[in-house]
């Protein structure tokens, strides 16, 4: 019995926030469908949910330009006991304390005081990440990163205090862009542009376990939203290029690994290899090839020529520490 299926999926979000409202027009439901389903599904999913031949029989004309829902109520979402019984269980979780407040945890807690646990945490253990994660449950890294992720969705200004890698207490103006998890790590990061004089100029991604203390200025950045051009340059000038193949469910535990990054993927039916195009921000570039030699024999890496060089050179430092020179 799988835990969540295709009613959580991205067509029904669209569909049940669309029939959440008594009355839309054409734009409104353009409008949810960008801002609900993938790049693409606004060339299609909007004529399935317009009243007309294709239709799915949603909402129906109002005759005015606008539209409604054929039901008397808009739907409601059900949430099943084995999907109670996972939250209670990820509750326990510490990361959890980060997104909610301790009077969120125990009102939920006492909802779900009735509820079976669907599993121990301590029953689960992840591999291959180092064991000096950052602690959640600390009081000040609590309140730094819910400073910080306020000020992320605000596009605020905040003057961050910080212990960096030289061990030198820094402190200055920046405007949070992303906070950012790493599961190899288990800490938490922040991509900040640095402020001068009111603008935005250098970059920089401070660990929060590092953050002393975090004040929000209540000012906004009054630059234009440069979000997606920040983060394109911080791209890899050429992505990496991988062959991975089926041996030892390869394929599919590379996928797993890697879901989170921009691929593409090319599956070879002769040789059973498939070839993944890989983008990745520069500055976690020593992160991806940590993660890609620990799949050994099964990938090679075809390109960039300087990744597969480095990865020749950690093999041959294994490999000197194993057995000599």
């Amino acid at each position: 019995m799988t835990l969540f299926n295709e009613i959580y999926g991205a067509y029904f979000r669209i569909a049940a926030a669309v029939l959440e409202r008594d009355s839309l027009t054409a734009g409104d439901i353009r409008d949810i469908v960008a801002e609900e389903g993938f790049r693409d599904s606004v060339l299609f999913v909007p004529e399935k949910l317009l009243p007309g031949d294709n239709s799915w029989g949603l909402l129906r004309d109002n005759g005015n330009g606008s539209y409604s829902r054929v039901t008397s109520r808009p739907p409601v979402t059900v949430v099943t006991e084995l999907q109670k019984r996972w939250l209670k269980a990820k509750l326990l979780e510490p990361i959890m304390r980060l997104f909610l407040s301790d009077e969120e945890l125990s009102a939920l807690s006492e909802r779900l005081s009735d509820t079976e646990l669907l599993y121990e945490p301590e029953q689960l253990r992840t591999v291959d990440a180092y064991s000096d994660g950052d602690d959640y449950s600390l009081p000040d890294y609590r309140s730094c990163f819910r400073e910080l992720l306020q000020a992320v969705k605000n596009r605020e200004i905040c003057y961050i205090a910080y212990t960096s890698g030289m061990n030198e207490e820094i402190g200055r103006l920046f405007l949070p862009m992303k906070i950012e998890y790493s599961v190899k790590n288990d800490k938490f990061r922040v991509y900040c542009r640095s402020m001068k004089n009111g603008r935005a100029s250098g970059s920089t991604v401070i660990n929060i376990g590092r953050i002393t203390g975090v004040r929000r200025t209540g000012s906004t950045c009054q630059e234009g939203d440069d979000t997606e051009s920040y983060f394109s340059s911080l791209r890899c000038r050429e992505p990496a290029v991988i062959s991975v193949t089926g041996e030892r469910n390869g394929v599919e535990r590379f996928m797993m690994e890697f879901s989170s990054y921009e691929k593409r993927t090319e599956f070879d039916m002769e040789t059973s290899t498939c070839q993944v195009t890989l983008w990745y921000d520069r500055a976690d570039e020593t992160e991806l090839l940590i993660r890609l030699l620990s799949f050994g024999p099964v990938i090679e890496i075809i390109a960039p020529r300087s990744l597969r060089q480095q990865a020749a050179a950690r093999v041959r430092r294994q490999y000197g520490l194993l057995y000599g020179k």
